[in-house]
């Protein structure tokens, strides 16, 4: 059975609220001055703290025990991952040239994203809600790197402007 899922994102703060057939389930909230992202999806909270100098690897902690349950391997491009949760792997996409629709397939899951500015929402044929959580992560993990990536592309441009 497929099953619906949608979400907001505060533009001020970043943090996302995640709704199911109205009612809220879940928050993903990035912590101020810091590169851990807390996220919650009915009941169970997580902890997403990237590794590295890039951050090409996200690992997913159980906020209450601190086990670690998985992780996010991105390519170098950033146009594709591989999420690990629980040892079972899956593949994250994008599914067009605008980065607005992306999957994640794997172990009879397709679970199918779209994503604007504002709100996004996924469709699915499994009940993870883990997988569901790292999906949302991950399209904004990803936003976030590519407006890093243009700030740090467009710097020379404004230190000769405003010299």
């Amino acid at each position: 059975m497929k099953r619906s899922i949608n979400w907001t994102r505060d533009l001020i703060s970043g943090t996302h609220r995640i709704f199911s057939y109205g009612l809220q389930i879940g928050t993903i909230i990035k912590r101020p001055f810091s590169q851990v992202t807390m996220g919650d999806i009915n009941g169970k909270s997580y902890v997403f703290i990237p590794r590295g100098f890039f951050g090409h690897r996200v690992s997913i902690l159980e906020e209450g025990s601190g086990v670690n349950i998985g992780y996010i391997q991105y390519n170098s491009w950033m146009t594709r991952a591989e999420i690990s949760i629980m040892g079972v792997k899956y593949n994250w996409r994008y599914t067009n040239i605008t980065t607005t629709r992306f999957t994640i397939n794997g172990s009879n899951v397709d679970i199918d994203f779209a994503n604007g500015v504002r709100r996004g929402s996924l469709v699915t044929n499994c009940d993870n809600d883990i997988l569901h959580l790292t999906g949302i992560f991950t399209i904004n993990y990803y936003a976030q790197l590519s407006f890093a990536s243009l700030l740090i592309i467009l710097l020379p441009v404004w230190i000769v402007i405003f010299k």
